[in-house]
């Protein structure tokens, strides 16, 4: 297929479930965007009435159903629709040699965030990744953790609508022009209208009052981090279409220095400072569409508080968020070389 690269590695045969979502539909484009070595590529559809074509590179796929699709021979497979349908296809490969990666749960799975470090085990059958607001919570406290041993995080999470899907995106635009018509906006994808308004719900709620949304980001924060810190989350729904926001308060164990942590998160690659030494000051999620880094400002301790510092982070949760995760853990769990690795072999 067109997104065979032109060193001589291996190809692989590949499916995505739920090609339909946002994530699966950025699985796709990552696929194709990173050159991932393709010898046969399967899309599959939870919806047998929203069946169509769709582009890769110069390719047109056809979307077949997930219950009739033939699950045999694949290398590696993406689950990116419902959790109840990615249950049913792990039944189907449980005797095939197929790597499955799940982006639809992450309770007692192996996760993997292979940029960071937490690389996957080759031999590894099931691997899930973490949520996008994981990624972007991890991505600067790993740096943290070199510095001290961190017992607390406290974060806020402004969650973008784009976490949902297009058609959440769809129901925000519909909403602002719905209201600006004086007239009632319909609500179909929150439980509140988003429009000009923040919603503190994101996933279901638990018997604990917390929601799936939250209950993701505490396991997976500590189940990833050596020091394991207790994790306070609240997730919180914004009107804008792309982009995350997060307020982070980190409590360390012993004394910290602000300039410390400044430098080591200079030297951490995929990680941008700007802050009130710089022109733009502070960032916002507008101002880093299609950007890959997670960009930090606000960096400031806490005067009251022993040890701790606080700041603001943003991310592109659909460059940099789970859909471009689960592609680089296919590629870490297969041996696949990376464009930037191809490139730098080129160059020799």
């Amino acid at each position: 297929m067109s997104s065979n690269t032109a060193t001589q590695q291996p190809s692989y045969k590949v499916a995505i479930i739920g090609v339909e979502t946002i994530l699966g539909q950025e699985v796709l484009n990552h696929l194709h965007e990173r050159s991932f070595p393709v010898s046969a590529l399967k899309i599959a559809g939870e919806d047998k009435n929203q069946l169509k074509q769709m582009s890769f590179g110069d390719d047109t796929l056809q979307m077949i159903h997930a219950d009739t699709m033939n699950m045999d021979g694949f290398d590696v497979v993406f689950l990116t629709g419902t959790e109840y349908v990615a249950k049913k296809i792990i039944q189907k490969l449980e005797n095939s040699d197929a790597k499955i990666i799940d982006l639809t749960d992450t309770d007692g799975k192996l996760l993997a965030i292979p940029d960071l470090g937490y690389a996957p085990s080759k031999t590894a059958k099931i691997i899930a990744s973490p949520s996008s607001a994981t990624i972007q919570l991890v991505s600067t406290l790993k740096a943290l953790e070199e510095i001290g041993t961190i017992e607390t995080v406290t974060v806020s999470t402004y969650h973008s609508v784009s976490e949902v899907g297009r058609p959440a995106m769809d129901e925000l635009f519909n909403q602002v022009r719905t209201i600006y018509m004086n007239q009632e906006p319909k609500t179909q994808h929150f439980s509140k209208h988003i429009a000009f308004n923040v919603i503190p719900q994101v996933g279901g709620f638990e018997d604990n009052h917390a929601t799936g949304a939250e209950h993701a980001i505490i396991t997976e924060t500590a189940s990833l981090m050596e020091s394991e810190p207790k994790v306070a989350a609240t997730c919180v729904y914004t009107p804008v279409f792309v982009g995350h926001g997060q307020s982070v308060t980190v409590q360390f164990k012993d004394t910290i220095s602000v300039k410390d942590i400044k430098a080591a998160w200079r030297a951490s690659e995929g990680i941008e400072i700007i802050d009130l030494e710089s022109e733009m000051e502070f960032v916002t999620p507008s101002e880093i569409h299609g950007e890959t880094n997670v960009f930090l400002s606000r960096i400031r301790a806490n005067e009251g508080i022993d040890n701790s510092l606080s700041y603001w982070s943003v991310m592109d949760n659909l460059q940099s968020g789970a859909a471009y995760n689960s592609v680089r853990i296919a590629e870490s769990i297969l041996g696949v070389e990376s464009p930037a690795e191809i490139s730098s072999i080129d160059d020799e």
